[in-house]
């Protein structure tokens, strides 16, 4: 993940950034694949005041890719979640994502099927 901010107000900060998705194993009625996201967005980021607490938003695109598909496309990237400073340098955060993608030819011609895959991700982040 890498990630580039830029303070507006005392309470909003605005940015962009990008992540790299490992790959994912699908097991969909027996045909065994790969696929994994890589999404481009931007970011805000709404601290309360006087509280360790902040929300934060993705809006963006990502790229798609699939192991045994003849052609893939990517689609819309979002994801809405609220963290918490732990100290000056480090924070907790609770985000659910979805990323959105299409996949041709999926192991069969003619074969064409939209890909959404959401997640929920609890992590630790350390900032620069």
């Amino acid at each position: 993940v890498g990630e580039y901010k830029v303070p507006y107000t005392s309470e909003w900060t605005f940015g962009g950034g990008v992540q790299y998705q490992l790959d994912r194993d699908l097991d969909d009625n027996g045909l065994n694949d790969s696929l994994n996201f890589v999404p481009f967005y931007a970011l805000a980021h709404y601290n309360m005041q006087n509280s360790p607490y902040y929300f934060l938003g993705h809006l963006g695109y990502n790229t798609f890719d699939m192991d045994s598909t003849g052609d893939t496309s990517g689609g819309m990237y979002y994801a809405v979640g609220a963290g918490m400073d732990l100290a000056s340098n480090m924070s907790a955060e609770v985000m659910y994502s979805v990323n959105n993608g299409e996949a041709d030819d999926f192991h069969v011609p003619g074969n064409n099927v939209d890909v959404e895959y959401s997640k929920l991700t609890v992590s630790l982040g350390y900032q620069f």
